[in-house]
């Protein structure tokens, strides 16, 4: 028989036990991922947007302070000011909204609606009248929206070129910072039209903002990654890295003036000079082009610009220059006159730049290492820096990238990698109690065995700090050669180790070894090696492991300091190792997801595993050893997904491998339970070698980066960055799996057999229990109903039927677009009637799954539940 759609109604379910309690490691108001600002038109404000926390803020162009933080739309992605002083106005991508901001009364007094979707980019017509907003739309809709400023009332909505170089984000480090990366478009001074460069196709085109007719289009050879036009509206220059050539080009009859080779090198900006004669190219480096010759003169900036502006007087330049990841970064400040570098600032910036339209102050936003606005004087040689503010309320704990533990448990240390701190946590009592300042970028953290310090590895500074737990203050930061990236804090408590990289090239790798006395902790000796990503130490102390990025183990005399041996593990990438207990063998996990064995006294191979066919690389994974050490767990990733897999560590032999429902952040192992992250969720599995089974699912709050997992206090903490920076706790025990599997149901368009689990209480009265479903095909909808009988399966849609006998509809869930949904029971629901002390009752989840192209449904494995 054909069975109905399940209906589409969902019901707002409140979590019981199993929600994991997540920490905010930020102070309110907070204010995150600045990702645009601008001048007010009196050059009185600074206007400041925040992507992930939907605001923006409004500080004083003079001292630098804040004075407003303003809600706005989702994922505010752009803004743009009216020239007088009065107006702001913000594009938010997220709900394809414009809020207009009194800059006067510092308040949102109005919110638009566009035509167009996805909307990135807004400028002002210089009457203050229109708002031009560029749409990226879905592929092939694009579009520029003109809207009344003053009715809210889209006047225009035309198709455009394709205007974004990425659909969606660009990455900057490893998932943990984005930023828009779209070419957007340059409204020309007179308010009367835009240029769009379609990096795609590699044209120039002019559109008329009154009737969206096409002016012009110029086509070109090789990839426009930037424009720029003459404060008259009358030239464009276009750089076409692809081909290193910079075209100049006639605005008013769209055509070429002239085409210049330029000597390639990375880097998209461009800027032209307010007198029309350079076009300036933050191209490997800073570089002048004339214009009329095109002679090629470079200033000898490192690195690549990021960003440039020019000052209100055209006679300053300001760029910031910086390496791909930030670690080292400053502003400079251009004579455009003599085409030479003036000034040099310690500031530190992104792609996002704004000139005073009074005067020659500039503003840049720093997100790369911290997120802060600094606000420059472009005096020539007397260039200064006139105010440093950071752009959320103190205290931050932005981007935890790592926690560390304690080892007597109770105190949980967060890295925070963008706001230079650590935040300590009671675990207790699941609350901050302190931020404590160390360096840039913290990435890294170790405790020592007493657990009253803690080194702290400072990527983007290149320091290491020392910070005492009881006074929660930083005792000492030491600068080292290279990234700090993994520290290791031997068992004496009196000595460390730290691995340290260049972080791009990883040409120049050190190991630093510190000792360790509190304030007058010192790095007495720094070893050069290798790209190391993981320290193991033996038991006895006296030699240290390190495992190099490029396969290769390296074991270190402590005594000696000195190297005594050097072996390959695997032609691949690695990051991960482990040791036996007694230092007798060594597990080391490659990005191919095979799996090494080593003896270690003497050294010699044991085994070797072979990479599941189709694996693809892996991001950092932890592989752990469970407490008899019989077996290795880690993760199996490949292009279809990624698996769990365990591993006998006598022989290498996989003896389970089962579905893990997306890519694994983080392993810890407590016992015979096992916590596992991957994307949205946290999953328990039983550690039992062959025996291991997937015993529930907690949904988290964010997309998890890692795990911790704290045995005195049995949490789970799950670090995370989205939309809020904190921790989930969660509590194991209050989350211990219920009942029992049975009658498993076939594969959905997923690849995964969907699996309903159970955590909370099996008691009838007060009813509490939390039903959760992994492997389901991502974003679909469904039901949970129960049976007073357990069927061996019979054919139900795409699946099995699991639940019969004397059946009840419970609710609705709706699955994540990870394929994990969940919901709690309701005591005060209709079914839950029958829901009595003494009830057995088979669960089942009926879902849908159009994907699979046959009867639209499919369902769950079963899960029997008897009530006490």
């Amino acid at each position: 028989m054909a069975y109905p759609l399940l209906p589409a109604l969902l019901l707002p379910v409140p979590l019981l036990q199993s929600a994991p309690e997540f920490l905010p490691l930020d102070a309110p108001s907070e204010s995150d991922l600045p990702v645009a600002l601008a001048f007010s038109g009196d050059g009185a404000q600074v206007v400041v947007v925040h992507r992930d926390t939907d605001n923006v803020d409004l500080f004083d162009a003079s001292t630098g302070l804040r004075s407003a933080t303003l809600a706005v739309g989702d994922r505010p992605g752009d803004v743009a000011t009216t020239a007088d002083g009065t107006r702001a106005v913000v594009v938010n991508r997220g709900d394809d909204s414009l809020s207009v901001i009194d800059l006067v009364q510092a308040q949102v007094i109005a919110t638009h609606g566009l035509a167009g979707t996805r909307g990135y980019q807004v400028e002002v017509t210089p009457d203050g009248s229109r708002a031009v907003v560029g749409c990226a739309g879905g592929p092939g809709s694009a579009t520029i929206d003109v809207l009344d400023l003053l009715s809210g009332a889209v006047l225009l909505s035309f198709p455009s070129v394709g205007q974004s170089r990425f659909d969606d984000i660009l990455l900057l480090e490893e998932g943990d910072t984005t930023v828009e990366q779209f070419t957007g478009f340059e409204l020309l001074p007179d308010g009367s039209s835009v240029l769009v460069l379609d990096r795609l196709n590699s044209d120039l085109v002019r559109y008329d903002l009154a009737s969206g007719q096409v002016l012009g289009t110029l086509s070109f050879s090789g990839i426009g990654l930037d424009v720029s036009v003459s404060p008259d509206g009358s030239v464009a220059v276009v750089n076409r890295r692809s081909i290193a050539r910079v075209l100049e080009v006639d605005v008013a009859s769209m055509s070429v003036t002239g085409d210049f080779a330029i000597n390639p090198a990375s880097g998209a900006p461009i800027q032209i000079s307010a007198d029309k004669n350079h076009a300036v190219i933050g191209s490997g480096g800073l570089r002048f082009v004339d214009l009329a010759s095109g002679q090629e003169s470079a200033l000898g900036v490192p690195y690549n610009v990021e960003a440039m502006a020019l000052s209100a007087d055209g006679a300053s330049l300001v760029a910031v220059a910086a390496r791909s990841d930030f670690s080292d970064a400053d502003t400079v400040v251009v004579d455009v006159a003599s085409r030479s570098v003036v000034a040099t600032l310690p500031v530190a910036g992104g792609h996002f730049l704004a000139a005073s339209p009074l005067d020659n102050r500039v503003a840049i936003l720093e997100y790369g290492i911290a997120e802060r606005l600094h606000i420059i004087d472009a005096a020539g040689a007397a260039s200064s820096v006139l105010s440093t503010t950071p752009t959320g309320s103190l205290p931050e704990g932005d981007r935890p990238r790592f926690v560390a533990l304690s080892p007597q448990g109770g105190v949980a240390l967060s890295c925070n990698a963008q706001s230079g701190n650590v935040s300590l946590i009671d675990l207790s009592t699941r609350n901050v109690e302190a931020w404590i300042e160390t360096d840039l970028g913290p990435w890294h953290a170790d405790f020592a065995p007493d657990g009253s310090t803690a080194v702290v590895a400072n990527r983007r500074a290149r320091t290491v700090s020392v910070v005492d737990i009881q006074s929660r203050t930083t005792l000492i930061t030491l600068p080292v050669l290279e990234e700090p990236l993994v520290v290791k804090v031997h068992p004496d408590g009196l000595r460390a180790f730290v691995a340290l990289s260049d972080g791009i090239f990883e040409n120049t790798n050190y190991l630093a070894f510190i000792d360790l006395a509190g304030a007058a902790s010192s790095v007495v000796d720094t070893l050069q090696g290798l790209m190391n990503r993981d320290l193991e130490l033996s038991p006895d102390g006296s030699t240290l492991y390190t495992l190099s990025h490029t396969g290769l183990v390296e074991t270190i005399d402590l005594a000696t300091r000195t190297r005594i041996e050097l072996n390959s593990v695997s032609n691949l990438i690695t990051q991960s190792m482990v040791l036996r207990a007694d230092g007798s063998q060594m597990f080391v996990r490659d990005a191919r997801g095979a799996l090494n064995s080593y003896d270690l006294a003497p050294w010699s191979f044991r085994w070797s595993t072979h990479a599941p066919p189709g694996a693809g690389h892996s991001i950092e994974s932890p592989i752990v050893l469970d407490a008899a050490e019989e077996y290795v767990y880690m993760s199996s990733d490949d292009f279809a997904g990624a698996d769990l897999r365990v591993h006998r560590t006598s022989n290498g032999d996989v003896v389970r491998s089962l579905p893990a429902g997306g890519e694994i952040s983080g392993i810890a192992i407590d016992g015979d339970r096992l916590y596992v992250t991957t994307d949205d969720q946290l999953r328990i599995y039983t550690a039992a070698g062959p025996g291991t089974a997937l015993l529930g699912v907690v949904p988290l709050s964010q997309t998890a980066k890692g795990l911790a997992f704290d045995a005195a206090t049995r949490t789970a903490i799950v670090n995370e960055v989205g939309e809020r920076d904190g921790l989930d706790l969660i509590d194991v025990d209050a989350g211990d799996p219920l009942g029992t599997t049975f009658c498993s149901s076939t594969a959905n368009s997923s690849g995964s057999v969907a699996h309903l689990s159970a955590i909370g209480s099996d008691m009838a009265s007060p009813l509490m229990l939390t039903l959760s479903i992994s492997g389901l095909p991502g974003s679909t909808q469904g039901l949970i109903f129960f049976g007073t009988e357990r069927l061996a399966g019979t054919p139900f849609g795409d699946g099995l039927r699991c639940a019969g006998g004397a059946t009840r509809r419970v609710q609705p869930a709706a699955a994540s677009s990870g394929g994990t949904a969940v919901l709690s029971l309701n005591a005060a629901a209709p079914y839950a009637s029958s829901i009595s002390a003494g009830a057995d009752l088979a669960f089942q989840f009926w879902f849908r799954d159009t994907m699979a192209g046959m009867s639209g449904f499919n369902t769950s494995d079963g899960l029997n539940i008897v009530f006490q």
